[in-house]
């Protein structure tokens, strides 16, 4: 069999050369579980039933071409899917506390990969390969029933931060990765949910109007039919609002900017045509707009202070009230990059496009197995920060790990939140197959996980 040269991180943190075959991979994992070991990763363990949910192992090997020898690209992959999840948002470093085989075996691996081995795995995903898996992700959320089509969908462009690595030659990193050039994300968010639906990478100079006509084809082969989307004032162009309506069947609501010839117009609206409602007084009113053809719908609302807001869309079926409501639900949108800084969704490396959009592709995986992880606890916990999650959830969780048969018997050793997690891993096996999800784990070699909690 052929070896592959990698490069690992030692006891210390250190990178270090071996060379690895695909036999021996899953010759040292076998062993360690049959010795067993004894793991403070043992609340990683409760992610995997929902990465097998989604079908992640497929989605992962679906971004990169197969590879029959050496590490397993989905291993790398899954590295950092649980790096995410665990908050190690810039890899694992030394001043972590994490110098041990155990979390390594959350991806089905005895040795945790070094920055460059992961970085070129990143760089060699295309970036049309890394938005396909957000594609074939969102349609399974659909499938699962946890997007359900014909919600708003929230839109947003997200400035990131950049980062690069010490411990990786510069060889490895390219000159923007080096100067730090800025990188911008475009977002669109099931409004009803609050999942990501599609997140592309982009260059600083990428305009809004070459950037939502691939969101729109993404998140239509998504959703499978027309939506509504929720915009904030940087989509106020005509040619897009066109073009959307036109070519992708997509509707976009939209705040209406205030130019002297808009404030002129709202200032000649009478006072009869404004309607008292929960969100105030507003009338409604047809308009137009320049390069848009035709009429276009304007709710405008007039504050107490004597101040406007207005919305404009081309979507004829909607009401003042529907309108006022599905913009103020946009920031849901806002509140997802603020409480998602904590996985790394503004944190990504500062390397070609590639490197960047199949990380945070991998990203929204973390999120969405975290999130149905959250909601699966209950009411109690559903609107926790995933932070606060692994906080209470994963973080410090102990126990052992050790092969029986086909089974990974995972031992869970008391912890605050145990009763509550217990409750949906206790039998898991009958509730993956009651649920149509194959319990067998392929990057553990398709084996089961079974839990006892004490």
């Amino acid at each position: 069999m052929e070896a592959e040269d990698i490069e690992i991180l030692d006891g210390a943190c250190k990178s270090k050369k071996i060379s690895v075959t695909r036999h021996g991979i899953s010759h040292d994992l076998t062993a360690a579980l049959r010795r067993g070991l004894t793991s403070t990763s043992i609340g990683g363990f409760f992610i995997i039933p929902y990465l097998l949910q989604l079908g992640a192992y497929d989605l992962v090997s679906s971004m990169s071409k197969p590879k029959a020898e050496g590490i397993p690209n989905e291993s790398i992959a899954l590295g950092i899917v649980f790096e995410s999840i665990f908050g190690y948002i810039k890899g694992i470093r030394s001043l972590d506390s994490v110098s041990r085989a155990d979390f390594g075996l959350l991806s089905g691996l005895t040795f945790l990969p070094s920055p460059s081995t992961q970085y070129r795995y990143l760089q060699s995903i295309s970036c049309r390969s890394a938005l396909e898996l957000q594609i074939s992700m969102g349609q399974k959320l659909v499938e699962l029933g946890q997007v359900t089509p014909g919600h708003p969908v929230n839109t947003d462009g997200h400035n990131i931060t950049t980062y690069s690595r010490k411990d990786m030659k510069l060889s490895y990193i390219t000159k923007e990765g080096r100067y730090g050039k800025a990188f911008r994300c475009f977002y669109t968010q099931d409004q009803n949910s609050k999942k990501p639906l599609a997140a592309l990478v982009t260059y600083s100079g990428t305009t809004v109007m070459q950037a939502t006509k691939d969101l729109a084809d993404m998140t239509k082969r998504i959703l499978d039919q027309d939506f509504l989307m929720v915009s904030d004032k940087e989509w106020y162009i005509g040619k897009l609002i066109q073009e959307l309506h036109e070519q992708y069947g997509v509707e976009i609501l939209v705040p209406v900017k205030k130019t002297e010839k808009r404030i002129s117009e709202f200032e000649s609206i009478p006072t009869d045509m404004y309607v008292k409602s929960e969100m105030g007084n507003i009338a409604a009113i047809y308009t137009q707009m320049n390069d848009f053809n035709g009429p276009l719908k304007m709710f405008l609302k007039k504050q107490p202070e004597g101040t406007y807001f207005a919305l404009i869309t081309p979507k004829e079926d909607i009401d003042s009230g529907a309108a006022m409501s599905n913009y103020t639900k946009r920031w849901r949108i806002e509140n997802f990059f603020k409480e998602n800084d904590f996985i790394g969704i503004n944190n990504l490396p500062s390397l070609n496009l590639n490197a960047m959009q199949a990380m945070l592709s991998l990203r929204i995986l973390a999120f969405n197995a975290l999130d149905n992880f959250r909601n699966d606890l209950g009411p109690e916990h559903s609107h926790k920060t995933p932070e606060t999650i692994f906080r209470e959830f994963i973080n410090g969780v102990q126990g052992r790990i050790e092969l029986r048969g086909d089974k990974i018997i995972v031992n869970v050793y008391g912890f605050q939140q145990d009763k509550t997690v217990a409750a949906i891993m206790n039998n898991l096996e009958s509730k993956l197959d009651k649920s149509n999800v194959d319990p067998r784990i392929p990057w553990l070699g398709n084996r089961r996980l079974e839990f006892k909690f004490y």
